[in-house]
């Protein structure tokens, strides 16, 4: 299995953050203390939570641990939303950061259906 830093999912979280951190940085005063925190904190939530449960032998753990890297994606497309609607970022760069968050949901989905499938395959064998 290949070390958490490798995982091509992980790297884009991580980017990602940076990436929309950097953006918060640009937004007024209250913005940035309000709606930049959340972003910033959910934005390094999703990437975290994949890290921590990166790995072993509890496929459940892991399941969970992908579940919540989509539930913070989702608050992310959110917090997104309004920052666009608050015109904190152009359209281009608003398509450009939901384009990306999409690729790792997919990304993340796809992990979650393998796991279900290795979980429901072992569980098969033991009957």
């Amino acid at each position: 299995m290949k070390n958490v830093n490798e995982q091509y999912v992980y790297q884009k979280l991580c980017q990602l953050h940076v990436e929309v951190s950097a953006c918060t940085i640009q937004w007024s005063k209250q913005d940035k203390q309000e709606l930049g925190k959340l972003l910033r904190e959910s934005t390094n939530l999703a990437a975290e939570v994949f890290y921590r449960n990166w790995g072993g032998r509890n496929f459940q753990r892991f399941k969970k641990g992908l579940q919540s890297s989509l539930f913070q994606i989702r608050r992310i497309l959110h917090f997104l939303y309004i920052a666009s609607l608050k015109n904190y970022l152009a359209t281009e760069q608003y398509t450009a950061l939901l384009e990306k968050y999409k690729e790792c949901k997919l990304l993340l989905k796809n992990m979650e259906t393998d796991i279900e499938e290795i979980m429901k395959n072992k569980i098969l064998l033991i009957n």
